[in-house]
């Protein structure tokens, strides 16, 4: 069932959709018609020692600095259990 294959689910939304309208006509229950594909923004992260501490690269052209510290700051904030 694509309801439980959240792949399957983004194919179909992102590009299954124009193939079936390609072949016919195509109709949709109206809580799907507004139904979107949100792209994950990109984000390029590095770690790296340097004299024994860890140091982040952060970059990424969709954010800017001010937005990657916000992010970050809620990462620094979550516990993490090992």
């Amino acid at each position: 069932m694509i309801r439980k294959d959240e792949d399957a689910l983004y194919r179909l939304l992102g590009t299954g959709m124009d193939e079936f309208k390609a072949l016919g006509e195509v109709y949709l229950a109206e809580n799907m018609k507004n139904w979107r594909v949100i792209r994950t923004p990109g984000i390029k992260a590095e770690v790296r020692l340097a004299a024994g501490w860890l140091e982040l690269t952060v970059d990424s052209e969709e954010f800017s600095v001010k937005e990657l510290t916000k992010i970050l700051e809620a990462y620094s904030q979550k516990s993490i259990t090992v």
